[in-house]
């Protein structure tokens, strides 16, 4: 990823990071592909989701800014 940074590649290392319930992690590259791009609408929902996963509370701001940038629930 350091090689070739963008969005979309943190976002899909995020999936995978979240799925092997490395849910911090996930946290992370999440954050850092929103930081690459700030309309990334699944990044937001990815991260809610990891944030839910790790803590077990549901993380309102990042789903409301998912759905503002068309995401919907899945």
């Amino acid at each position: 990823i350091a090689l070739a940074p963008s969005a979309d590649l943190h976002y899909w290392h995020a999936n995978a990071l979240h799925f092997d319930g490395k849910y911090k992690q996930a946290i992370a590259a999440y954050s850092a592909a929103i930081k690459l791009d700030p309309k990334h609408g699944k990044a937001y929902r990815g991260r809610g989701n990891s944030k839910r996963a790790a803590s077990g509370f549901f993380e309102k701001d990042d789903a409301a800014r998912a759905r503002a940038l068309g995401v919907k629930r899945h």
